[in-house]
């Protein structure tokens, strides 16, 4: 199991109000697991991962940077990309915000409901 990996998933699901549990991995880099809302609130999920680590660490980053700022509302980021590239460079450096934005704009974590991929959690601007 990569760390990494994991707590990308975690931060990512914290712009959900959302806690997620790792139920299985395949080869590495398929994940499957359930999000939790609350005990009745649970759905399952399925993500590949394509990313390289150091691109899911700057995007884990940028979702805490989202969550701490109060900058998600359900799905949609809530400046344009050129706002939160200027909030962003004073902390961060030029290609770490580019691959974080990149990186958080590509993911695409599927939903699955009686056994069957339905809907995605992603984020956008």
């Amino acid at each position: 199991m990569n760390h990494i990996h994991i707590e990308f998933l975690k931060s990512f699901f914290n712009l959900f109000n959302a806690d997620i549990s790792i139920t299985e991995i395949r080869n590495a880099m398929e994940y499957y697991g359930l999000v939790k809302w609350d005990e009745q609130n649970v759905q399952p999920v399925r993500w590949v991962n394509i990313f390289h680590d150091h691109a899911l660490e700057a995007a884990a980053d940028l979702c805490d940077f989202l969550l701490s700022n109060r900058l998600v509302d359900s799905d949609k980021i809530t400046v344009t990309e050129p706002e939160l590239y200027n909030l962003l460079q004073h902390e961060w450096p030029e290609a770490k915000i580019r691959i974080a934005i990149d990186c958080l704009l590509c993911i695409d974590i599927k939903m699955i409901d009686s056994g069957k991929e339905t809907d995605s959690f992603y984020i956008h601007f």
